[in-house]
């Protein structure tokens, strides 16, 4: 059996994505974690069905285990590089869930991601 971490978030003000980037950026280098920071000028845009707007992902995935992504859209929501699939799902929505298998990577940055996790959920 895996461990896995399933999450789903929103921001309350995209204002906020940049600090939660920076102070995620400097949690990883003290931790001696790998990490991505993805800006919406990164991106070729996608036609989504959702508005029939452009959507982009701003905010920054870690390496530390499979990616953590803590990326919103313009509609402040969470997502990953799944939405690049999305013609894959049956339901929209499920480009909102992100899992994380931690598994492999040990109990010690299981409980570190889970921490995150909730750290961001505070800020956010």
């Amino acid at each position: 059996m895996g461990l896995s971490s399933n999450y789903s978030a929103s921001i309350k003000d995209m204002d906020l994505v940049d600090p939660v980037i920076n102070e995620v950026e400097d949690i990883c280098r003290s931790m001696g974690w790998d990490y991505d920071v993805w800006r919406q000028s990164d991106f070729t845009p996608i036609v989504s069905d959702i508005d029939y707007t452009p959507l982009y992902l701003n905010g920054i995935s870690i390496e530390n285990c499979e990616p953590v992504w803590l990326c919103f859209l313009p509609n402040k929501r969470m997502s990953s590089l799944a939405l690049m699939a999305k013609e894959s799902f049956d339901e929209v929505e499920w480009i909102y869930w992100i899992s994380t298998k931690t598994q492999f990577a040990g109990p010690d940055v299981h409980i570190a991601v889970i921490k995150l996790l909730h750290y961001i959920d505070d800020k956010s």
